[in-house]
């Protein structure tokens, strides 16, 4: 990929969490367009587990270790696509005031929106987050 403007993106407080040894393996790219690049590294404000099953980020009603991904890993067989893994059902993805995404959200800039679409297909652009993550603890942030 030629086109990805890799020098001129920028992150930070980004949350990572691995259920096994093999997605915790994957965080930031030894190869590829991003290698070497400061945006590939760990940035200051990011969660970053280096141990598998570390830094849960405790949801409201969701248990990310329900499954076990080490015993079926991916392509997951549909025999093995449980309702746990498929459904969303009732589950909150809101994290808990113990999770360790809470009050670790950057809130000390505005979004850049600089996209002219209106009307139905116009994007909702929310303030930042206090915490980490979507689904703020307070309710507020991205609700789609």
């Amino acid at each position: 990929l030629t086109t990805a403007d890799v020098v001129n993106t920028k992150y930070n407080n980004q949350f990572f969490y691995g259920y096994n040894a093999a997605i915790v393996n994957q965080f930031y790219a030894t190869d590829g367009v991003s290698k070497g690049v400061l945006s590939a590294v760990q940035q200051p404000g990011d969660i970053l587990s280096t141990t598998p099953q570390q830094n849960n980020p405790l949801f409201g009603s969701f248990d990310v270790n329900a499954y076990n991904y080490t015993m079926f890993p991916a392509p997951t067989p549909a025999s093995n696509q449980t309702p746990l893994i498929t459904m969303v059902g009732t589950s909150s993805f809101h994290i808990t005031s113990t999770s360790p995404a809470y009050g670790k959200g950057k809130t000390d800039f505005a979004p850049y929106n600089n996209v002219t679409t209106t009307g139905a297909y116009a994007p909702v652009v929310t303030a930042p987050g206090v915490d980490i993550g979507a689904y703020q603890a307070n309710g507020s942030g991205n609700l789609h």
